[in-house]
């Protein structure tokens, strides 16, 4: 199972959810640079880039100003066969080689690896693309 859903719309910090499979999380929304409406419209890109055979996506859980913040929250997303593989991220903007453009968020989305730097598994969550596909039909 997949899903993914702005719970709490209440502005300045709103309140998310991510299902992947059997694990579910909750998060903070920031809600002073994009609204809901840009989160679901960047999540509904992301995995419609997936559907569409793209190898790689994120989804944005919150982001503010990048010409004055230092980070944001994602779910980088890697297509592998029939299924998708999600990593819980922050993507620190200052170790970007150029600003980040909210537009071309996926510009900035790495190369999946699957151990970190200190040698330690990256926690992964592998779900179906059909359940994705699901998703992505009940959203419409």
């Amino acid at each position: 199972m997949f899903s993914i859903e702005l719970k709490d719309r209440t502005a300045p910090v709103g309140r998310g959810a991510i299902r992947l499979g059997d694990f579910e999380e909750a998060f903070e929304v920031s809600l002073e640079f994009w609204s809901p409406e840009d989160y679901e419209r960047q999540w509904r890109q992301a995995l419609e880039m997936l559907i569409d055979g793209g190898d790689r996506a994120a989804l944005i859980s919150s982001m503010t100003d990048p010409r004055s913040a230092n980070f944001l929250f994602w779910w980088p997303a890697y297509r592998d066969g029939d299924d998708v593989v999600f990593q819980s991220g922050v993507l620190f903007l200052e170790d970007l080689e150029e600003t980040f453009d909210p537009a071309r968020w996926d510009a900035h989305v790495p190369v999946r690896e699957s151990v970190a730097e200190s040698g330690e598994p990256i926690s992964e969550w592998r779900v179906p693309l059909t359940d994705i596909v699901d998703f992505v039909g009940r959203e419409a």
